[in-house]
């Protein structure tokens, strides 16, 4: 007698319905992390923005203890005149974390002396965390001011 042979092979691989569930899973995944990573990523950049507004801050404000009196007008990533010792060209020079090239400004926007943020690319959310991490949280208001649509400025002296 002849014995009877299964015509049906079984077949290796994923069915519709694991599929689905794999994507979801990785999809649910990815919305968990993303927003984290958002979060993660505009608070490096607002710490290292902030601790560097910090740091020229204070070489202008030595320059003004020294000298009797505060630098001349800037252009942005243009060290101003006497402030060579200061400030280190490569860093003054470069483009800021938040996008923009720093700018010094003397009698400008309404305030006797800032350290500025020229032209920057992020938005208002990362000027707020600036703000928050050097002053009062509020962009109209304290030392940390949107002076321009796209400017963020330290303002040293009134």
């Amino acid at each position: 007698m002849a014995t009877k042979q299964s015509s049906c092979k079984k077949k290796r691989g994923l069915t519709i319905i694991e599929l689905v569930v794999v994507v979801t899973i990785i999809g649910l995944i990815a919305a968990i992390a993303i927003p984290a990573y958002t979060t993660s990523r505009r608070s490096s950049i607002a710490a290292k923005t902030a601790n560097d507004m910090r740091k020229f801050a204070d070489q202008f404000n030595l320059y003004n203890l020294e000298n009797g009196a505060w630098p001349s007008d800037g252009y942005p990533a243009t060290i101003p005149g006497g402030m060579e010792d200061y400030l280190s060209n490569g860093v003054w020079s470069q483009k800021t974390p938040i996008g923009g090239y720093w700018d010094y400004d003397n009698s400008a926007f309404g305030f006797t002396s800032g350290v500025s943020v020229d032209s920057a690319t992020m938005g208002d959310e990362t000027f707020a965390a600036i703000d928050a991490l050097l002053d009062d949280g509020n962009l109209t208001t304290g030392f940390i001011v949107k002076t321009a649509g796209d400017r963020l400025s330290y303002i040293l002296a009134p």
